[in-house]
């Protein structure tokens, strides 16, 4: 029951909650402390990055933590860490991330869980990329990029991959961005992996609409639709989402204000349908702002106000999570749609 759980759960697929319940209450009953801790943290994950219900995750999660120390189990206290870890990164706490992956990596190192030790380091430059420091976000990436061709571990790879090309976008290393991102794609596609494979169109989608140029602005746009096909099955909620916005950003580039609106209102209203966004490359703060271009394009002005006010509100939302303040420093003034938005709301 316990397997079935977790297969399902890898699949995101929300009957893993049913599996993983039953198989709890059976361990529970038979005074299995150990395996009803392992139990405890994987319904944890479900309710965190499946059903996205982060106050019952966190419940299961400190539930697990307590009993993986108490019966001594390191593994899964480093898991349940991770777990939590991400469950921060859900919510966009990103000082409470860090301090979350800092534990698990330090428990996985003592006990030589080596692989875990790269997805430790991963999801630390997630939060470091997120704060806009770019430095140590490379830094962490290309540690866990190590550890996973070490280990041949293919899929942390093109994470890898995918996350480095962004970083090199960020700082305008063009010419090391393209061929990270499109050997992410060769290899998601080589895996058959669609989610892998969505990811690595949204970030060359982006690339090419930074690089300019009717081609490139071409490709971004070519980029975009193919991630909207590969989501007309269902099922890929938010990558439609992002293949929309990252049109309608195409299109604005090419003046074609028109499908820019259209496409850009379709990113919008499935937004606002949406309770979190898990995209490492692109916020909703990104989205409102770019939909306020648009419309401050077409001559509407208090609408664009409207939309770059729900950016500036995104924005502060997530920089008041962060208690250090030079990580919020950071985060208002290096990363620059934040800057972009912070001056442009003070000019109102």
């Amino acid at each position: 029951m316990e397997q079935i759980a977790r297969v399902l759960w890898t699949r995101r697929e929300a009957e893993s909650l049913t599996y993983a319940a039953q198989a709890l209450l059976i361990a529970q009953d038979l005074g299995d402390r150990p395996h009803e801790g392992r139990l405890t943290e994987l319904v944890g994950h479900i309710y965190s990055d499946t059903l996205h219900d982060p106050e019952r995750a966190a419940i299961y999660f400190d539930q697990a933590l307590k009993i993986c120390r108490e019966t001594g189990n390191r593994i899964d206290e480093a898991w349940t860490l991770w777990g939590m870890g991400g469950l921060a990164l859900l919510l966009d706490d990103y000082t409470r991330a860090m301090q979350h992956y800092q534990q698990a990596k330090k428990i996985a190192e003592n006990i030589g869980a080596t692989l875990q030790v790269g997805w430790d380091l991963y999801y630390m430059g997630d939060a470091w990329y997120n704060l806009g420091n770019s430095d140590r976000a490379l830094d962490h990436y290309q540690q866990a990029q190590a550890i996973f061709n070490a280990g041949h571990h293919t899929r942390g790879q093109i994470y890898a991959l995918i996350s480095l090309g962004l970083v090199f976008i960020t700082t305008e290393e063009f010419d090391k961005a393209g061929p990270s991102l499109n050997q992410a794609m060769q290899q998601a596609e080589e895996r058959h992996d669609l989610v892998l494979a969505l990811r690595s169109c949204q970030a060359l989608s982006a690339y090419h609409r930074l690089l300019g140029g009717e081609e490139n602005l071409t490709n971004a746009i070519r980029l975009s639709n193919r991630i909207i096909k590969l989501t007309a099955e269902g099922g890929h909620y938010e990558h439609e989402l992002l293949g929309h916005y990252l049109r309608g950003a195409g299109l604005f580039e090419l003046r074609d204000l028109r499908e820019a609106h259209k496409s850009s209102s379709i990113a919008v209203d499935q937004l606002e349908r949406l309770i979190y966004l898990h995209s490492p490359q692109i916020s909703a703060s990104e989205i409102y702002y770019g939909h306020s271009r648009i419309l401050s394009a077409l001559g509407q002005a208090n609408n664009s106000r409207v939309y770059l006010q729900k950016a500036y509100d995104e924005t502060m939302r997530k920089a008041d999570l962060i208690t250090d303040p030079q990580h919020r420093r950071d985060f208002l003034h290096n990363v620059p749609l934040n800057q972009v938005i912070v001056s442009q709301m003070g000019q109102q």
